[in-house]
């Protein structure tokens, strides 16, 4: 691999904010690896957006950072979780050493009472290791912390044949709630108790302050023209699985970064408003109800009948605040 381009770029930081400014934020990006679109807003039933998106083109890194809700001040934890990342310049630096840091700094802000002391966030990023524009090839390095989720597709005529998927990765949070619970429902009910597993940035509540975060770092990755990277915290994560990711965008007419982004996004957001109710039972009837006529209503969601075989039809919609980024690869 060729050595990695210096950029001068300024660092982007898209989302954590407070109720007042809370509002779905998009943009188109230009990276040295390719092209890609974000969306983030602060979802169904929540007063203010917890989730960011961090774009640093001068390091080369970018990523999706879940604030914890439940937890005091997830908004503040995302945004200075995304400085640390950022502001780090040291060009030996690695994906490790850049979520140690902001770990660290985040246990330093809440030890000076700048932020809660149950403060926290998951993280999922990539840094990108070397660019081979003869061969159009990149290696990446991917790394997650907590629930949040990369999913790296390869095109092949109609399908998507699966790179990646973290949900997948022994270690993972989203892997052991899989591996425990069958349902979506109860791994939610779950994921506090593993949380308090290293499975976050920071949290000097829930783990040692000398306790580092458990970072999940897959081999380094060799991609080519037109992979797609998917990030995204889990208020997308957690309604849609990755086969329904895929058939959505199997789907689009439109092959471009942005267009998966909207497709996606607004698929999220129609489940979480169908199921916007507070009585589990009746959420349930709901999808008995909308798995028989979902393919008119919103044409990208799979197990068009629900049953015990697909039991994601059989529970309500998670209501978080959701944040998204699709990278096209473009060496």
């Amino acid at each position: 691999m060729s050595s990695i381009p210096k950029k001068s770029s300024a660092a982007r930081i898209y989302g954590g904010l407070p109720a007042e400014k809370s509002r779905l934020q998009a943009s188109n990006i230009t990276l040295p690896i390719g092209t890609g679109y974000l969306l983030t807003d602060k979802g169904i039933g929540k007063q203010r957006n917890e989730d960011v998106i961090f774009i640093c083109p001068q390091q080369h890194a970018l990523g999706v950072i879940d604030g914890i809700g439940g937890h005091g001040d997830g908004h503040l934890a995302a945004r200075f979780c995304a400085d640390a990342i950022t502001q780090n310049t040291d060009p030996s630096s690695s994906l490790v050493d850049k979520l140690e840091q902001a770990d660290h700094h985040l246990k330093q802000l809440a030890q000076k009472k700048i932020i809660s002391n149950d403060a926290g966030c998951c993280v999922c990023m990539l840094q990108t290791m070397g660019i081979n524009k003869a061969q159009k090839q990149i290696s990446l390095q991917l790394g997650c912390v907590g629930d949040c989720k990369i999913l790296v597709l390869r095109p092949t005529n109609t399908q998507f044949g699966v790179l990646y998927d973290s949900d997948d990765h022994p270690g993972g949070l989203s892997y052991l709630l899989k591996q425990r619970f069958s349902d979506r429902i109860q791994q939610q009910l779950h994921t506090q108790h593993y949380f308090h597993r290293r499975h976050q940035v920071s949290n000097p509540v829930c783990a040692l302050p000398t306790q580092k975060p458990k970072i999940i770092l897959p081999p380094v990755i060799t991609l080519t023209e037109g992979d797609i990277i998917l990030m995204m915290s889990d208020g997308i994560a957690d309604n849609l699985a990755s086969d329904e990711i895929i058939t959505i965008l199997r789907s689009c007419k439109t092959f471009s970064a942005k267009h998966f982004v909207q497709i996606i996004f607004s698929t999220t957001s129609y489940r979480q408003r169908y199921f916007f109710h507070q009585d589990a039972e009746s959420d349930r009837r709901l999808a008995s109800q909308y798995g028989k006529i979902q393919t008119d209503s919103c044409p990208g969601f799979i197990n068009n009948t629900p049953s015990t075989s697909n039991p994601a039809w059989l529970q309500p919609a998670k209501l978080d605040n959701n944040a998204l980024l699709c990278i096209q690869v473009q060496p």
